[in-house]
């Protein structure tokens, strides 16, 4: 069964081209833009407006254009957060590979990175971010005030230095 803004199976071509030009006219549509369209009468306009319920048609008709812009949005925004969420974790691999360059780096020469200790830092932090917004999570976790001291006794003298110099690059580069 056609839906209501297509042709009636009663309705004759030509009082279906009129409506044709009466939809698409847009809100500013006028039996006479039509009828000087189509070459013809308002009253003929007029009277196919009528036993074809053309204003009832174009409301359906304006509806289902509205659903589809509608549905057609939300498939591109699950595009976007898709796109967004690969993006967010690549920068995460970026950063990550670029941690384990640094964990291996052992005294050798920094300048083997490709990103600095601050950009690998940013990196991790905006690629977490962009993911936890694009999974419908906050953009940010707001640690809360615990007053509690750092416990550093459980990492090896090995972690420790390794911490220190992280610490002392990221001062660093902040300069």
């Amino acid at each position: 069964m056609p839906e209501i803004y297509e042709q009636l199976h009663d309705e004759t071509s030509l009082a279906w081209g009129a409506f044709v030009v009466f939809r698409d006219l847009g809100p500013k549509r006028t039996f006479t833009k039509v009828a000087e369209v189509m070459g013809t009468t308002s009253h003929s306009v007029g009277q196919w407006a009528k036993k074809y319920r053309w204003k009832r048609r174009v409301a359906v008709w304006e509806a289902e254009k509205d659903r589809i812009t509608r549905e057609t949005e939300l498939h591109s925004i699950a595009e976007m957060k898709r796109r967004q969420i690969k993006t967010a974790i690549a920068m995460q691999a970026i950063a990550g590979n670029e941690l384990a360059k640094l964990a291996n780096l052992s005294g050798q020469d920094p300048e083997m990175l490709m990103l600095s200790v601050t950009e690998i830092l940013k990196l991790i932090d905006k690629g977490a971010s962009l993911e936890r917004l694009n999974r419908g999570e906050p953009g940010e976790i707001v640690q809360t005030n615990t007053n509690k001291e750092v416990d550093y006794s459980q990492l090896t003298t090995p972690e420790l230095k390794q911490l220190k110099l992280l610490i002392g690059k990221a001062k660093s580069d902040e300069n």
